[in-house]
């Protein structure tokens, strides 16, 4: 959403320059277009996000969602309905399962019953009510999901494929035609030879803007964990970084200083290693400040803004995938603007500043 706001308020700018390049009598100072290209932005994206939140408020009482069912009850099946009830802003309710070594008088899987056999979609779809039909089934074979892509096309149900493609086929990979054949071309990407030294000196810049304007409350943080746990203000790891160079990745410590530090993460905020002043950081995700330090030795990623905590590491790799086939400056910057909730870090430095709570 932020890059196509980018790219908007990008071409509109080029549109009034051009428009006052050529017509003499319609000029625009200067100030009157950036001011107009900043409040574009700024009221664009709040309406985005207000009406965001409005439909995610929607979604999660459940009035709304979309009765579903998945062809298949093996793993991927099984991670599909994880996934949904973990994110219920989606507006799915899954119905079942289908599966073609159904019994009658089968268990559950994962709390949703088996409702038939593969061949049975129509009845089934019919009887439940079903809207969207997610095949997530690797071995079924080609005949078989045309005649299910045939029967949700004749009940005007959606259909769609769960891949364990993952990191190629939602990376943007394009597609060809040939007639009318879809081929996915796979492969890497072109980057332009600007992307890698503009990308640097994007880094280094907002890294050091990012330091100075936080410097009072990285202080204050680095005082108040100091003060209420014994041990160092930050935690450093060894990591491996580009070309498997190894450097000190740093951030606030969030746990007791006899922790192991290459010791499996906490999964969730009830973790007794966590101390209470920890639990808050790694809450607000201030814990994370530090790495803007990270940044100039060379870092940058998206599942540490986007992935679940509590989610396996290989699992948060999809983001990595996703980044290295989508990698651009609007990216980064959209990246670096989601790693602090700005209105979190507001509340806090107005606490710095009125030193509410510290001692």
């Amino acid at each position: 959403q932020f890059q196509s706001l980018l790219r908007g308020v990008a071409l509109g700018l080029l549109v009034v320059s051009s428009i006052s390049f050529f017509f003499k009598e319609l000029e625009f100072g200067r100030v009157v277009v950036l001011a107009c290209a900043g409040f574009n932005l700024v009221f664009q994206g709040a309406s985005r996000v207000l009406f965001h939140r409005i439909q995610e408020r929607l979604r999660l009482s459940g009035e709304h969602d979309v009765s579903a069912l998945i062809v298949g009850t093996g793993i991927t099946a099984i991670r599909l309905l994880q996934k949904l009830q973990d994110h219920p802003e989606t507006g799915y309710e899954v119905v079942g399962f289908l599966d073609d070594d159904y019994q009658p008088g089968c268990k559950d899987v994962a709390n949703r019953p088996v409702l038939g056999t593969v061949e049975s979609l129509r009845a089934v779809a019919l009887e439940q009510g079903v809207s969207e039909v997610f095949i997530a089934d690797p071995s079924l074979g080609h005949t078989q999901m045309l005649l299910l892509v045939l029967d949700c096309e004749d009940l005007g149900i959606t259909f769609r494929v769960v891949t364990n493609l993952f990191e190629v086929l939602t990376a943007g990979t394009p597609v060809d035609l040939v007639d009318d054949l879809p081929v996915v071309r796979l492969g890497r990407e072109q980057v332009p030879r600007s992307y890698a030294p503009l990308k640097r000196a994007f880094d280094i810049a907002g890294a050091l803007a990012g330091i100075v304007l936080t410097a009072p409350l990285v202080s204050w943080c680095a005082l108040r964990t100091i003060r209420t746990s014994s041990g160092p203000a930050f935690f450093a790891q060894e990591r491996s970084g580009q070309n498997g160079r190894k450097f000190q990745m740093y951030k606030f410590r969030t746990m007791y200083d006899d922790v192991d530090r290459y010791a499996v993460a906490p999964r969730d905020s009830s973790d007794d290693r966590i101390t209470p002043y920890g639990r808050w950081l790694r809450g607000t995700s201030i814990d994370e400040l530090p790495q803007l330090w990270n940044v100039l030795k060379g870092i940058t990623g998206l599942w540490q803004i986007l992935g679940r905590k509590d989610l396996p590491m290989h699992e948060n790799l999809q983001y990595d995938f996703y980044y290295i086939r989508n990698r651009s400056l609007s990216l980064d910057l959209s990246i670096l603007l989601r790693t602090v909730d700005l209105s979190i870090l507001l509340r806090t430095v107005g606490a710095v500043l009125s030193r509410r709570g510290a001692f």
